[in-house]
């Protein structure tokens, strides 16, 4: 794989971050999913190298706007060192980070995003509900105007760092009459009253990622918590998730890539009938299949990050990219295993962990189907 569209410095800087994904968070990559909980000590040495200040101004502790290729090739690193990492860290500098980063006050910005991007705060995105998934304008928490604040009520399911968060970005209808123009954003703290953490949740993949649920009982929070105006969550929402969808085309490439790096050297010293795998065509045929995909996969990508960052819109091209990135990633992990045989279904290799942590991609940061009625709307014109 060439790293293309890079200058020397950006060069350099992904040089120094892969070395750092390939000797020291990958290798912890069994144990952190075994350990279940969130990746602390990888979350402590992506603060050292910048990474978690991606995309965030420097004057909050940030590390500045890197080119579109870097910020892809960087989390496409991670995410073939350690899915789990990427997931958790993503959710707490991306998605709670970026909305306060994009949309907050100084006030905001300066409370959350300096102990966020120094590694002492982690953040969830508080969005999806047990009954409204994609579908935002079905969501039921509410946030009732109660003097100088509001009563918040409801659950989010399904929230990455949700057991383990000291804050989340949470979105609520203030006016259910206006369907979604009737969403708005809040910031609440952990231990705040009416607010408790639901246990992580028992899942296929991504288990080194707790995930749970947020749930509110008449908390009340302070209207200095309402990140922007009334009534617009939903765009907040919607722009965040963006990013989110161009992180995971981003992590599903790095996932694919983790597996066929396994299939190759697994094919090229295991023989059969006398010769290396990779001497039978079929095999051959199946891995040059994925590292083409692999490879279109990235210059989509990429191409989304950068209408993104120039044009500060991809709505299309970053549903293209999460859709053929997600579904190629659980393709291509699927045939590795294959291709591997009884050993690719075996814990003792990482390719199984790789086959259940691809599974979450295509439903993640919105489904195949939800990235196709996106895609679709766009192509008739609605």
């Amino acid at each position: 794989m060439r790293d293309y569209r890079l200058n020397d410095d950006d060069a350099a800087v992904l040089a120094r971050f892969t070395k750092l994904c390939r000797d020291e968070i990958a290798p912890r990559a069994k144990e952190t999913e075994r350990a279940g909980v969130f990746p602390a000590q990888n979350y402590a040495r992506l603060v050292e190298s910048g990474y978690l200040g991606m995309g965030h101004d420097e004057a909050f502790g940030g590390s500045g706007v890197p080119s579109p290729a870097l910020s892809v090739l960087m989390q496409e690193r991670l995410g073939a060192a350690c899915a789990s990492t990427y997931l958790a860290t993503g959710a707490s500098c991306g998605l709670f980070g970026l909305p306060i980063s994009f949309f907050g006050s100084a006030a905001q910005k300066d409370r959350y995003l300096r102990p966020l991007l120094a590694g002492k705060l982690i953040g969830a995105f508080g969005l999806t509900e047990p009954h409204a998934g994609s579908d935002v304008q079905a969501m039921k928490t509410t946030a009732v105007k109660d003097g100088a604040g509001y009563r918040l009520n409801g659950e989010k399911l399904w929230i990455t760092n949700a057991p383990c968060c000291d804050a989340a970005v949470v979105f609520a209808k203030t006016d259910p009459s206006a369907n979604w123009q009737g969403v708005s954003l809040f910031i609440v703290d952990k231990g705040m009253k009416g607010f408790s953490q639901g246990p992580p949740l028992d899942k296929l993949g991504f288990r080194g990622s707790p995930t749970g649920s947020l749930v509110f009982q008449d908390c009340y929070v302070e209207e200095t918590r309402r990140v922007g105006d009334e009534g617009m969550g939903f765009i907040m929402a919607m722009q965040t998730l963006e990013y989110g969808r161009i992180g995971i085309a981003a992590l599903s490439i790095g996932i694919a890539a983790a597996a066929l790096d396994e299939g190759t050297r697994y094919v090229k010293e295991r023989t059969a009938f006398g010769k290396p795998l990779s001497k039978f065509q079929d095999v051959a045929f199946k891995l040059s299949d994925i590292a083409t995909d692999i490879e279109l996969a990235r210059t989509l990508t990429i191409r989304a990050a950068e209408d993104k960052q120039k044009d500060g819109e991809a709505r299309t091209l970053a549903s293209m990219a999460k859709l053929f990135a997600s579904e190629m990633c659980v393709r291509a992990t699927d045939t590795v295993m294959q291709v591997m045989g009884a050993n690719g279904y075996s814990e003792e290799f990482p390719v199984a962990r790789l086959a259940r942590d691809a599974r979450l991609c295509p439903i993640g940061e919105g489904a195949s189907a939800i990235q196709r009625m996106l895609i679709a709307r766009d192509l008739f014109g609605e």
